[in-house]
């Protein structure tokens, strides 16, 4: 039987004007770069989409979109209480690739991490929220078992590749299959900065819907101090 898809999933959305301009001034340089060709536009992950993925989530019915909601708003406290009365301010930096060998990259992203004194919150923050959901049922096994990689996705590579023994000239749609050389990227943009930021929510995201100035929407929101 074939399992259902993700729907939702916990997002820390990163809405720092500063570091989408910075996204933004990548993507432009990785348009001309070599190693991308064919890439399709769509690979670039919108500026205002930028966020860090705490965990995937499966709310078919308004009923699981109201007990992921309700959970969240829960935490509340245990979040505060993590973060110390204080902000949850976070440095992205960086370009690596999800894949060991960067010549066959599907995934781009940077890294974060945390800039507040104590060092460590924004992973304790994100653990804490995995953890409850996966205790509420909303988060599956497989899911609870990935490992909790803290990352900023930049690019999704998507294109068109040529047709194995398809002739000369003959290209075709492949997105499952397509990869990019991102090795020159990697090399200069390896500690890039692309700025701090405050994160002030956590949001249930809804996967594929968006709202009018292209962030993701969300089914339920926790505010951040």
């Amino acid at each position: 039987m074939r399992t259902a898809a993700y729907t939702h999933f916990i997002s820390l959305p990163i809405t720092s004007a500063r570091v989408q301009g910075k996204v933004a001034e990548f993507h432009n340089i990785a348009r001309g770069r070599s190693g991308l060709e064919g890439m399709a536009e769509s690979s670039l992950v919108k500026p205002s989409r930028m966020h860090i993925t705490v965990g995937m989530l499966r709310l078919a019915t308004e009923e699981d979109r109201r007990a992921a909601a309700g959970c969240l708003e829960s935490l509340g406290r245990g979040v505060r209480e993590i973060l110390g009365g204080g902000s949850l301010d976070v440095r992205v930096y960086g370009v690596e690739t999800m894949e060991r060998d960067a010549r066959e990259a599907r995934i781009l992203y940077a890294k974060v991490e945390d800039a507040g004194a104590g060092g460590d919150r924004l992973r304790r923050v994100c653990e804490y929220v995995r953890d409850a959901f996966g205790s509420a049922g909303l988060i599956d096994g497989g899911g609870m078992q990935r490992e909790l990689k803290l990352h900023m996705t930049v690019v999704r590579a998507s294109g068109t590749s040529p047709v194995a023994n398809g002739g000369e000239g003959r290209r075709a749609r492949s997105r499952r299959r397509f990869t990019v050389d991102a090795r020159a990227l990697v090399e200069e943009f390896g500690q890039a900065p692309f700025g701090t930021c405050r994160i002030g929510q956590i949001q249930i995201a809804r996967r594929f819907h968006f709202t009018e100035d292209g962030a993701y929407a969300n089914d339920g929101i926790l505010e951040l101090p």
